[in-house]
């Protein structure tokens, strides 16, 4: 009997674990007439009012954290915050190239045009604000000297974790083929709990025997609201 009750609680657990992954499909993105500056995004009040996609999830650890992330759009900007609990990120001493990002704790977004990923785009984040960008195409056919025209960062850090927000223009969006009425987006964060030893988590869980973020399934519908 006990050992039945224990095999129930994993199947629960695991029911558990994969029905929390997903945003609901498909995601709909809260849209204001707000313009707020970039200087304030961090303690900007109106975050609250944005529906949020958490926890995340590390469906290969069976782990999740308390990462939120937050998103809309005004008539100019694509706006976005991940606000992530982790007392100890691992980032590099001097940073000196964009690929630095690659070792360090990091939040990542990335859009797609299509669900087969042609052609999707891609930013990923330290907690000091510092920025790996690059296009790419489906499979992982990376150009690392692309880069966002319009994108704008900010960030702090303290003993409990460490906020990124930011914002790129909705005309930079355009003119890379996303439609803000149908489009696909990934939302992410790697955590170090050693230099050499990496937790992926994501909103969206795939049966994949190993973490990859560049597959179409690990991308999510979305649509401006």
């Amino acid at each position: 009997m006990r050992k039945f009750s224990v095999f129930l609680g994993i199947i629960l657990f695991v029911q558990i674990l994969y029905s929390c992954t997903s945003p609901i499909i498909p995601y709909s993105i809260d849209a204001k007439k707000e313009d707020p500056p970039l200087e304030t995004l961090i303690n900007w009040e109106g975050w609250y009012t944005i529906k949020a996609i958490k926890p995340f999830f590390a469906p290969w650890d069976y782990l999740e954290d308390e990462t939120v992330f937050r998103c809309f759009f005004s008539s100019q900007y694509f706006y976005f915050s991940f606000n992530v609990a982790d007392a100890t990120p691992i980032m590099c001493r001097e940073f000196v190239q964009e690929s630095d990002v690659e070792a360090e704790d990091r939040v990542e977004i990335f859009f797609s045009a299509s669900k087969d990923m042609g052609q999707y785009y891609c930013m990923e984040i330290d907690p000091s604000g510092h920025v790996m960008d690059y296009s790419a195409s489906y499979y992982r056919k990376f150009d690392y000297e692309w880069n966002f025209k319009s994108l704008e960062i900010c960030s702090i850090k303290d003993e409990k974790g460490y906020i990124v927000a930011g914002r790129l223009s909705v005309s930079e969006l355009l003119e890379l083929g996303i439609d803000l009425e149908e489009f696909y987006m990934g939302v992410f964060r790697a955590d170090f709990t050693t230099p050499n030893t990496v937790i992926w988590y994501s909103s969206v869980s795939i049966n994949e025997p190993k973490p990859d973020f560049h597959k179409p399934n690990i991308l999510f519908p979305c649509m401006k609201k």
